[in-house]
């Protein structure tokens, strides 16, 4: 078995009160310092020598937006179709493609869903009542969800991000419409990487309310054997390099990813 490190991380540019923004380059050298071979990021802005540690997808955006970074696989952009409704959140989501053990390509995306209500383009024509999980209405990720789910049908995918929803959370309402949205989850047969090895949620968000995690991995993509999951925390409680810590998990892998060798071994 080999390994691969997957890094899903909110690093905060978006926070009103600027408070990230002077440490977001040491972030960056943070997440480096962690050896990440995919990291997937939301509210962040590259400083300029991140290309010379790696590859970087993401569509062109100004302050902040979503990407994927890998300083070890060979990750390409991934253009969505003309009539996909999630073109309708350039900044937010960020699509790539990444190579997996069978020579194959498999569709990677970095997805930040903003915690707000769903309404025009981003629901696709889509019934915004089918859509709902609670009387407040569809929200973002509802809409994301709906509009990956026929992207990404009969094909490999490991969408990864801050989902901004959980299990748990600071309410009761707010509880079941999470479970609501990972039961939509589980009967799309998508694979929620903590959850389904821990039965569990890890804290990522370290802001006023009190949640646990709202960063996911949802993959199913043969190869990755099992994933060990734990939180940076200190990034967030300790650092104070963004309200959010990243989530680090470490998979297994069978022997034929990237031709018999771990990603780390190409270093």
């Amino acid at each position: 078995m080999h390994a691969v490190r997957v890094i899903t991380w909110n690093i905060g540019m978006a926070d009103r009160l600027r408070r990230f923004v002077k440490t977001h380059e040491q972030a960056w050298r943070y997440l480096v310092g962690l050896s990440p071979d995919l990291a997937f990021l939301q509210e962040t802005f590259p400083p300029d020598w991140v290309e010379g540690e790696g590859r970087v997808v993401h569509d062109p955006f100004g302050k902040w937006g979503s990407l994927i970074f890998s300083p070890t696989l060979a990750i390409e952009p991934f253009a969505l179709p003309e009539n996909s409704s999630l073109r309708a959140l350039p900044k937010y989501l960020a699509f790539g493609e990444a190579p997996l053990p069978d020579g194959t390509q498999a569709i990677a995306a970095s997805i930040h869903a903003p915690p707000r209500r769903a309404e025009g383009d981003i629901l696709g024509g889509r019934d915004p009542v089918k859509l709902r999980r609670s009387v407040e209405g569809p929200k973002f990720n509802d809409a994301i969800f709906a509009g990956l789910a026929p992207l990404v049908e009969d094909r490999r995918f490991i969408l990864v991000g801050d989902w901004n929803t959980a299990r748990h959370q600071g309410t009761v309402r707010a509880s079941r419409a999470g479970e609501r949205f990972f039961a939509r989850v589980h009967e799309a047969r998508w694979y929620d990487c903590v959850w389904d090895t821990r039965q569990d949620e890890i804290r990522t968000w370290f802001g006023r309310e009190a949640s646990a995690g709202r960063l996911h991995l949802l993959r199913p993509i043969a190869g990755l054997v099992s994933g060990r999951g734990f939180s940076g925390r200190g990034a967030a409680t300790d650092r104070h390099l963004s309200d959010h810590a990243p989530l680090i998990v470490d998979f297994d892998l069978g022997p034929t990813w990237l031709g018999g060798r771990s990603p780390r071994d190409t270093r």
